[in-house]
């Protein structure tokens, strides 16, 4: 699995992490997905799935844009693939991704740059996945989300997280599921 923490270096700038990426992701998918499937595993090397199990596999990795290319700040940039399986069969895939806004200072303040991307993205996810039908928009507004033909989970990326959870379907809710920002992405500068 690529470390939990995803480090960016840019010319002429100290190199900076982004830490707890991947419990950041985890958080958000378990927090999106919980009302729509009732057994959610974080799956680790040699766990078994059953032939019946939704396999949901997220592999993204984190990036900054400077100010010279978009806006006046800094914004975070969040890329990459996700697919549900099922017997080793993909049902729905899509590469994503998605930016914050060009406004943040460079170093600390881009770690809730960061969360409002994983949160944009997970909340895409779950939303593909039939998560939130009739949900309440959230009172903060989150980065799009460009969506484009899939291009395959890659492996051995610099940069990036693999998570894999085996889902187990127990219907549709009409209960609206509240979206909140995980704040569990911080940054250091190095």
């Amino acid at each position: 699995m690529t470390p939990d923490t995803q480090c960016i270096e840019h010319a002429g700038r100290r190199p900076m992490c982004f830490e707890q990426v991947h419990d950041a992701i985890e958080v958000s998918l378990r927090r999106a997905l919980s009302k729509r499937f009732d057994d959610i595993r974080v799956r680790r090397r040699g766990d078994a799935i059953a032939p019946h199990e939704l396999v949901l596999q997220v592999q993204v990795a984190l990036d900054t844009v400077d100010p010279t290319r978009k806006g006046p700040g800094w914004a975070a940039l969040l890329e990459g693939d996700w697919q549900l399986m099922r017997n080793g069969r993909s049902l729905l895939r899509e590469h994503v991704r998605s930016q914050s806004d060009p406004t943040f200072a460079y170093g600390s303040s881009l770690g809730p740059a960061a969360a409002q991307v994983v949160a944009a993205v997970t909340r895409r996810v779950a939303t593909e996945l039939g998560q939130f039908p009739g949900a309440s928009q959230p009172s903060w507004q989150l980065p799009k989300v460009a969506v484009s033909e899939f291009g395959g989970l890659r492996r051995g990326q610099r940069r990036g997280l693999t998570y894999r959870a085996a889902l187990r379907s127990h219907g549709p809710t009409r209960e609206p599921v509240p979206v909140r920002a995980p704040g569990g992405v911080s940054t250091t500068v190095k």
